[in-house]
């Protein structure tokens, strides 16, 4: 969601003065990755997202805070069971960020994602793990998550009342 881009990129610089170097997104192309370095600032070749404008200044902040860009993404299948899919979708991000470690192993890491793949912990009905939960198992790291989702939308509304009850 654009508002959840515009709060990742308000935290980097900070991030940035504590040491975190490697931004990992979902969607950034490959075959961009060679002309992004040298061009410093997105296009559409970038990744599908970059028409979204807070998502092309996520990147552009995150470049000039001096973030590595890292793509995390994962080409799935899209045909038989959707848990099993799910599953190799959420284990192959969470590799694809672990590759990081082995060429710098105390990087700082903010990875970006959306919705239930910052969940630590499997769904209510234990059928699917997300992201996060993988990146733990694969690294070791606990990580800070921050989910967004829960004050987005209709509950947004609870926000002047919360407010108000100081």
């Amino acid at each position: 969601m654009p508002r959840h881009r515009a709060f990742t990129a308000a935290l980097l610089p900070g991030l940035a003065a504590q040491g975190y170097r490697y931004l990992a997104v979902e969607d950034l192309l490959e075959d961009d990755s060679l002309n992004w370095a040298t061009r410093r600032y997105p296009v559409q070749a970038t990744g599908s997202y970059v028409g979204e404008p807070n998502f092309g200044n996520l990147l552009r902040t995150a470049q000039k805070q001096g973030f590595r860009l890292r793509c995390y993404n994962y080409d799935f299948s899209r045909e038989g069971d959707w848990l099993a899919r799910q599953k190799a979708r959420e284990m192959a991000q969470a590799r694809n960020i672990q590759h990081i470690l082995p060429t710098d192993p105390k990087a700082k890491i903010v990875v970006h994602c959306g919705y239930s793949h910052a969940n630590e912990q499997p769904d209510p009905e234990g059928h699917s793990r997300w992201l996060a939960s993988y990146l733990r198992e694969y690294t070791g790291i606990d990580p800070f998550t921050i989910d967004q989702t829960r004050l987005s939308g209709q509950q947004q509304s609870l926000l002047p009342a919360a407010a108000g009850a100081r």
